[in-house]
């Protein structure tokens, strides 16, 4: 049986897309919310961003692991 690189090429082309699409998100961040914010220790934090609505949302902050959806 024959290949034809043209068939091969769209089938692994569709199946990176198919597999890539879950990775893709839409949280966005305040531009308060960076690498060089400072928080005030032994204060209550809170973070807020947009993200689509039931989308999981994990946050790592000093060892830490939180997890909520976004509602």
């Amino acid at each position: 049986m024959k290949l034809n690189v043209r068939t091969l090429g769209l089938a692994l082309c569709c199946y990176v897309l198919l597999i890539c699409q879950t990775a893709f998100c839409n949280v966005r961040l305040p531009r308060l919310v960076s690498d060089g914010m400072v928080l005030q220790r032994d204060a209550n934090v809170k973070v807020w961003g947009w993200a689509d609505q039931g989308e999981k949302i994990t946050i790592n902050f000093k060892g830490e692991t939180y997890t909520t959806t976004a509602g």
